[in-house]
Formats: C-alpha cells, sequence, structure tokens
C-alpha cells in the first residue's frame, strides 16, 4: 500500500488506474447528508458496515457528540487505519468503537453486541462501496440484520449496481483482474422493490451519478 503515502495524482498513476472521482464524490456528498440527516431524526449510533478509511467519525465529530459511532471492518484493515489516524489524530474520539470482522465468517450481532451496540437504539448504517462486491446472499443477510435487530426508524444508505452493469460476473473487466471482482447486482436495475420485499421502508431510490438507496425500519418495535 505504498500508494497512500503519495499525493493523489502520483498515487493514481504509480497504480495505473483512473478513478471517477465526480463519481466518489457524489456519493460523498449523497451519504454525509444521510448522515447528518439520520442524527436530526434521532440516530443514536451509527454502524459503518466495512468502514475502510471513512472519516466520517472525525470529520462530523462536532455533530456526533456522544453518538456511538461503530466502524465494521477486517482486523488488519482496522489495524493500518488506527496506525495511520494516531499519525493525524491527538486522540481518537472516545465514541468511536473498532469492530474487528471477518463477513464470511463472524457473526455480526455479536461483534456489535461486544462493542455496545444495542438494538433498542434508533441506529444510521452505511454501507457504502460494498453491495456490489459480496454475492446475493450476504446483502440479504445485511437487509435482513437491520430489519430484524434495530429500532424502528432506523436506516441504511448504500450505494449499488443494477445487474445489467456490464462489470458483474465479468471476470474481465477491471475490478475482476484487480482481485476485486462485481458479483452482485440488483433486478431490473433498482433497489426499491428488492428492498421492500425483504421487510423494509424505502425513503429514497436515486440514480444521478450513481445508484443510491437509503432505506429505513419499519414500524416493528
Amino acid at each position: 500500500m505504498d500508494e497512500l503515502d503519495l499525493d493523489f495524482d502520483r498515487a493514481m498513476k504509480q497504480l495505473g488506474v483512473q478513478l471517477p472521482v465526480a463519481v466518489l464524490t457524489y456519493r460523498t456528498k449523497v451519504f454525509d447528508a444521510a448522515l447528518l440527516d439520520a442524527l436530526q431524526n434521532g440516530a443514536t449510533q451509527v454502524v459503518v458496515l466495512g468502514a475502510g478509511f471513512d472519516s466520517r467519525a472525525y470529520r462530523f465529530q462536532s455533530q456526533l457528540g456522544n453518538v456511538r459511532f461503530m466502524e465494521v471492518d477486517y482486523g488488519p484493515t482496522q489495524a493500518y487505519k488506527k496506525q495511520r489516524l494516531g499519525e493525524i489524530l491527538e486522540v481518537i474520539p472516545p465514541n468511536v468503537s473498532f469492530v474487528p470482522m471477518d463477513f464470511t465468517k463472524d457473526d455480526l450481532l455479536g461483534r456489535l453486541r461486544n462493542a455496545g451496540y444495542s438494538e433498542q437504539q434508533n441506529t444510521f448504517f452505511l454501507w457504502e462501496g460494498v453491495t456490489y462486491y459480496l454475492p446475493e446472499s450476504a446483502v440479504k443477510d445485511t437487509l435482513h440484520f437491520v430489519r430484524d435487530h434495530s429500532a424502528s426508524g432506523s436506516r441504511i444508505a448504500f450505494d449499488y449496481f443494477g445487474a445489467s452493469n456490464p462489470g458483474v460476473n465479468n471476470p474481465r473487466h477491471v475490478y475482476a483482474r484487480w482481485g476485486e471482482p462485481l458479483l452482485f447486482g440488483f433486478p431490473n436495475d433498482r433497489a426499491r422493490e428488492y428492498v421492500q420485499q425483504e421487510g423494509l421502508g424505502v425513503l429514497s431510490d436515486t440514480h444521478g451519478l450513481e445508484y443510491i438507496c437509503i432505506a429505513e425500519v419499519l414500524n416493528r418495535r
């Protein structure tokens, strides 16, 4: 990961890729707004699924206050992130927890409970840049987790691809050649009906520069 020590242009040149910066900027702004809206609507927990190098716990610390913020990701990735954070921050905010997890083996509820997660609290789940790398069964399992293990009014925001995306299940696609094949796209290129069938209400399903869905737990408690 030597590229992380370079500026953006040099890193992209060394990697030999050209990222869709406009798309990523759009996605960041949409998810930032979704987080702030969830906080204004009573969220007292934030769970970032596949957090990677997400910076919202630090960029929005003043808005978060004492809201519990849980970053869920692969342990070695988190270890490197904490190393980088230690180089930037004097101290990691006390409301931030790192939840190491292998999504193919570990129990999400058990891991979150160990970090202080409460099923009775209004929660905002952020699932950015993940759905298309998972098999459909894992996507369903995550939607069911939010449906079954969070309070009414909790929300999940995620981006996605449609099944017609040429990269999905294409071993010749550039992501597949990088070792990160695209495994799942939503049927009919829309998430709304699929998510509703899995028991969640859909607040928005937008097709701007990228497909983004924000869903809400219905009144089950």
